[in-house]
């Protein structure tokens, strides 16, 4: 449960998501990703773009801009 809440940016989550792209990449022969993102999510999109190469665009919604006031407002 931590990982989708106070634990939601952590290093753990963030290279989960970055081998889950690497195994789309290698399964799918994709070049490249475009990544979609809502609020909290737009972070999470944000930290995995900053580690690859092969993102050529995140889009967000609604992003959550300040994670430490939204921590502090959930007690987390």
């Amino acid at each position: 449960a931590l990982d989708w809440t106070s634990h939601r940016f952590s290093y753990k989550v963030i290279q989960t998501y970055l081998q889950a792209l690497n195994q789309i990449k290698k399964t799918w022969n994709v070049k490249t990703f475009s990544l979609y993102a809502y609020s909290g999510g737009a972070i999470v999109a944000l930290l995995v773009a900053a580690n690859r190469q092969d993102v050529k665009e995140v889009v967000t919604f609604a992003p959550l801009l300040d994670h430490q006031q939204w921590t502090v407002y959930h007690q987390y």
